[in-house]
């Protein structure tokens, strides 16, 4: 069965909360499951939900059509969604939808922007700061090897 379907058919709450985890390790491969996404977003399950929320953030820009399903959900009485991770997700998805949903719900606009907007070289350092671990971690163990 495909994820995005087990997503909404399965009948344990902890497969249905894996495959939203499936899913956001798919990142934008993932988008051929909106629909299902948006769809668990009432789930019976919190962690479902929770997990779908964060599923659509993952997705970023593709997930625009899901912001007004996540805004209704803060709402709904009997399975809301949470507003920690729907804030996130915003600030992930990153639109001007989304930007607009942050500001409605009090969040400052340069919370909403990702840190490499706010920060242009941040993937460059963060690569350069991995490699410098990494060469670092290598001469220890060579010098350790050889004596």
């Amino acid at each position: 069965m495909p994820v995005g379907q087990m997503l909404n058919n399965e009948s344990e709450p902890q497969m249905r909360q894996t495959a939203a985890m499936s899913l956001g390790a798919m990142w934008s491969y993932a988008s051929p499951a909106l629909p299902q996404l948006i769809q668990s977003l009432q789930d019976e399950s919190e962690v479902v939900r929770n997990e779908s929320v964060a599923t659509l953030g993952r997705l970023g820009k593709a997930a625009d059509s899901a912001v007004p399903h996540l805004i209704n959900g803060l709402d709904n009485a009997a399975r809301p969604l949470s507003e920690e991770f729907v804030r996130g997700s915003l600030q992930q998805i990153h639109t001007e939808s989304a930007l607009q949903a942050l500001e409605n719900l009090g969040v400052d606009q340069t919370a909403g922007q990702k840190y490499e907007t706010r920060h242009p070289n941040a993937s460059q350092q963060t690569r350069q700061s991995s490699q410098n671990r990494f060469e670092s971690r290598r001469s220890t163990r060579l010098r350790r090897v050889i004596p």
